[in-house]
């Protein structure tokens, strides 16, 4: 478990595959970070009015994997209900 002692921390939630108006616009916007906290529900695994579909997925795990190699450790993620299959 990572443990953050200092320094300027964001959190985004409920991100539910909108990665590229709702998460991007944050990260476009706040650059002076130390670390960013995931708190899940990257997926939506319900179905929506909007149309979401396994684009969305396969979009969103291509967004994390990127995250991952841009940010490293700079990132904490948390798994969220719509992340694991009931």
């Amino acid at each position: 478990m990572k443990h953050i002692k200092r320094g300027k921390v964001l959190i985004i939630s409920d991100i539910h595959q909108d990665i590229g108006g709702y998460v991007n616009s944050i990260l476009d916007r706040e650059t002076d970070w130390d670390y960013i906290i995931f708190n899940g529900d990257y997926f939506d695994t319900f179905k929506t009015p909007n149309g979401r579909t396994i684009y969305g997925v396969i979009n969103t795990c291509g967004w994390i994997k990127d995250m991952m190699e841009q940010y490293g450790d700079k990132i904490i993620w948390h798994v969220g209900n719509h992340d694991v299959r009931s």
